[in-house]
């Protein structure tokens, strides 16, 4: 069975046999995407009342998540269509997977009221 295929649609005799786990994955990918707007919108009231942020500042600092993102989805998009679309949402699941343990492992300063 051939990994990829350049033969369109309307010839084939029968479905792609992968494309229930290409499904999948790109599923498990936008889940991903969405957990972390979440945690970040849950995260908006500790973040407002730790840093003592205004609401033009929290909105700072949602902007600051969400642009660069949206700046590394057309990145990634060009990247997909010039080498490999595979290898760029791996590389993009790998770097958004890696940024967010390396966001979990972030310690808060010693001299912080721990929040209730």
């Amino acid at each position: 069975m051939r990994v990829f295929t350049n033969e369109p649609v309307e010839r084939m005799d029968r479905p792609y046999a992968r494309r229930w786990w290409a499904l999948l994955v790109l599923c498990l990918s936008l889940l991903m995407i969405v957990m972390a707007n979440t945690a970040l919108t849950v995260a908006a009231p500790s973040m407002t009342q730790d840093l003592g942020l205004s609401s033009t500042d929290l909105q700072w600092v949602i902007d600051g998540y969400t642009i660069p993102y949206a700046a590394l989805m057309l990145l990634f998009a060009a990247i997909g269509d010039k080498y490999s679309r595979r290898g760029a949402l791996v590389l993009g699941l790998v770097l958004f997977g890696g940024g967010a343990i390396w966001g979990s492992l972030v310690d808060r300063p010693k001299s912080s009221p721990p929040v209730p």
